[in-house]
């Protein structure tokens, strides 16, 4: 078999040819095309997910493509950064959007609504997420 190996040691096969392990599975080559796609994982594995389903039964499947959807990422509380093509949030805009966006992607409407009430509860009574140690007691410092 004509295949490569790349850093984290996933396989990259020509599409069409087998994998000497799993001889009834066809490789696409998408192994080493996800570990190049982008930093975050979960993006490239979901659109990823959605090809592979797709060509499974191609004879000669199109190569993999990874579509950047775009940047969402929360900086704390009424503070988020949101870049997707031209449109640029910043600051409480950017927060509001990232909320909604997490909340949309959840799986199930009761998922959808038990965290949407969780985060409105924190968010009005202030209660933080995160529980941080920020201090060790005097008889473990010793």
């Amino acid at each position: 078999m004509n295949a490569t190996q790349d850093e984290a040691a996933a396989q990259d096969s020509p599409p069409g040819e087998t994998r000497p392990d799993a001889p009834q599975n066809e490789a696409h080559g998408a192994e080493k095309s996800f570990a190049e796609a982008e930093a975050s994982e979960t993006p490239p594995a979901k659109q990823m997910g959605r090809y592979v389903a797709r060509v499974t039964d191609a004879s000669t499947p199109p190569p993999f493509r990874y579509r950047h959807m775009g940047d969402l990422a929360t900086i704390g509380r009424n503070a988020a950064v949101v870049k997707l093509g031209r449109l640029e949030l910043t600051g409480f805009l950017g927060w509001l959007f990232w909320s909604v966006v997490h909340i949309y992607f959840l799986i199930g409407v009761r998922d959808r609504f038990v965290v949407a009430f969780s985060c409105l509860w924190d968010y009005i009574t202030f209660q933080s997420g995160a529980r941080l140690i920020t201090e060790v007691p005097r008889a473990e410092r010793n």
